[in-house]
């Protein structure tokens, strides 16, 4: 025993001492990752072992036996062959490894490589399914939806929101309508008509014998939705009219407006509100071909020069009974003047509103003088608040205190007490409405 220590101690000397030659790169690798040969001839002798190699168990403890150079010799060797051994069997085994890898990642990309038929859960069409297909249950199978039938059941998913929000609207109507008492109608097979004829206005050629009623109905309704054009008005001419009023007249052009006069010659009342392509020669056609002309309002007419409310009030002035004018700058002084001496004392009704070209009080002092049977009267919102006084409205009222119905004075805040005093009070006695600033019935 004392002999096979110092062999033992001699061959660690030699380890420690002995010159190493060069190694190769796999040698390098493993000395760097921790994995020397003693490491691999344990696992390589333990391998053996696990085999039943009991042989080479034999061998190794008869060269134990043998003298200091032999065993030198049969150890150096027998290393060499171990490690050549291992070296070989780790460089198989990490080769193994990597190409069962590699085949792995092959089979994948086969896989994916590989096209997944899908078809339409709808129309049965082959496609590509994409982040925007839609899922769909059918027949209680789960699927997706081509892109032209999921643009389809999102339209028709849209309408179901649509119509069960018109629906909750409809019960909220109806129950707020119980809880105040009131009485809610079902719209009536003419009503419903005429919400088809307006929603389809522009596939409408002609309305036919309607009505002037029915036709004044939907042209509010086309005026309230801003579909009232130059396509759509002659809808609503025809010669044996007697009244025409058109809500906005925004988008008709001067073209469209002079079809009034020559389709509606006896037109006998004219109401066009929002009328700012109403130009100096469409007024002047006016004149010329509405001889039966006898209430005329507009709204918004700031295209009309103060000339030509002049020309127009001396050629068809005379015929006039009621002249209702509001938000322009051009009807000045002069043009107020003309009317008044060309049918002042006929004038049944007179609005003056928001008329910014009467800066001078004078202009509306002589109203007094002239105005005898008025029925209808408003002068609001003057161009300044003095220009309307307690003396002005109080000779009015003398005047016209027995025949005026309505008086309509908004936006005249010089007025005081005064009014009701000497000039309601006495006169007013017929007038069945009053609004100075607000209603008083």
């Amino acid at each position: 025993m004392a002999r096979r220590r110092n062999i033992q101690n001699n061959n660690n000397n030699s380890d420690n001492n002995a010159v190493r030659g060069p190694s190769s790169a796999l040698t390098s690798f493993l000395r760097e990752q921790g994995i020397n040969a003693n490491e691999i001839r344990l696992r390589h002798q333990e391998r053996l072992r696990n085999g039943g190699l009991d042989q080479q168990e034999t061998i190794e403890e008869d060269n134990e036996e043998n003298g200091t150079d032999e065993l030198n010799q049969a150890k150096s060797d027998d290393e060499e062959e171990v490690y050549s051994d291992d070296e070989n069997g780790e460089i198989q085994q990490m080769r193994e490894t990597a190409r069962v890898k590699r085949r792995r990642a092959n089979e994948y990309d086969s896989d994916d490589d590989e096209e997944v038929k899908n078809y339409c859960m709808e129309c049965d069409k082959e496609f590509n399914i994409s982040v925007y297909s839609k899922k769909k249950e059918k027949n209680g199978s789960i699927g997706y939806l081509c892109p032209e039938c999921t643009k389809l059941a999102i339209a028709h998913e849209k309408l179901t929101r649509k119509n069960e929000i018109e629906a909750r609207k409809r019960r909220k109507k109806i129950s707020a309508a119980l809880l105040n008492k009131q009485e809610f109608k079902i719209p009536s097979l003419q009503d419903i008509c005429i919400k088809i004829i307006t929603d389809n206005i522009e596939a409408v050629d002609l309305l036919g014998d309607i009505g002037v009623l029915n036709m004044r109905k939907i042209s509010r309704i086309l005026s309230k939705n801003r579909s009232l054009n130059s396509k759509t008005m002659p809808l609503f001419l025809d010669r044996s009219l007697k009244e025409l009023e058109f809500w906005d007249c925004s988008h008709i052009d001067r073209d469209a407006l002079n079809q009034i006069a020559s389709f509606c010659p006896d037109l006998e009342k004219l109401n066009l509100n929002m009328c700012g392509q109403l130009h100096n020669e469409t007024l002047q056609y006016f004149g010329t071909k509405l001889h039966h002309l006898q209430h005329l309002t507009l709204n918004g007419p700031f295209l009309i020069s103060d000339t030509m409310w002049q020309d127009f009030f001396d050629s068809s002035g005379k015929n006039l009974k009621g002249f209702n004018i509001r938000n322009t700058h051009r009807f000045t002084g002069d043009s107020l003047i003309a009317l008044l001496d060309n049918c002042g004392p006929n004038l049944e009704s007179l609005t003056l509103s928001k008329l910014d070209g009467l800066t001078n009080k004078s202009h509306y002092d002589i109203l007094a003088h002239y105005l005898q049977n008025l029925k209808h009267l408003e002068i609001s919102y003057p161009n300044k608040e003095e220009l309307i006084d307690d003396d002005l409205m109080v000779n009015i009222l003398a005047i016209n205190g027995g025949t005026l119905e309505t008086l309509i004075l908004d936006g005249c805040s010089d007025l005081t007490d005064q009014l009701l005093i000497s000039g309601i009070k006495p006169f007013y006695h017929s007038g069945t409405q009053s609004q100075l600033g607000q209603r008083i019935d």
